[in-house]
């Protein structure tokens, strides 16, 4: 059951209630560095981005429980998103990146900040 779902039924909803759930939107993102080191931060629940760079990339923040939303709304190149430093996406290799479709989202979620698995649409 949706999160959304449980407010509505409870009779709660508006702007703040909306903004709690949803959390914070970042839009207008660009991802120009190619490296795990120096590639943009993710630092919204759901960030936008309309710029990639060929190869361009991002990186998943640190830290406890999360669920990110990621859009690559460039119109030619892949977004490489990588985990931060000493994790994994997907279950593969340490460090390795995901190469996320031109266009498509993707939800990232993780229990440790760490070990990432991305659901991407169709």
């Amino acid at each position: 059951m949706s999160q959304e779902y449980k407010v509505i039924g409870q009779g709660v909803w508006g702007e703040a209630t909306q903004q709690l759930i949803i959390g914070d939107v970042l839009t207008g993102q660009t991802a120009n560095n190619t490296t795990q080191a120096t590639a943009t931060a993710i630092t919204a629940d759901v960030t936008v981005f309309s710029t990639v760079a060929s190869t361009g990339a991002a990186i998943l923040p640190a830290g406890g429980a999360a669920d990110i939303l990621v859009m690559n709304g460039q119109a030619t190149n892949a977004l490489v998103v990588f985990p931060p430093i000493g994790g994994t996406i997907n279950g593969g290799s340490a460090n390795a990146s995901y190469s996320q479709a031109v266009s498509k989202c993707a939800r990232y979620v993780t229990a440790d900040g760490l070990n990432w698995y991305a659901m991407t649409s169709a």
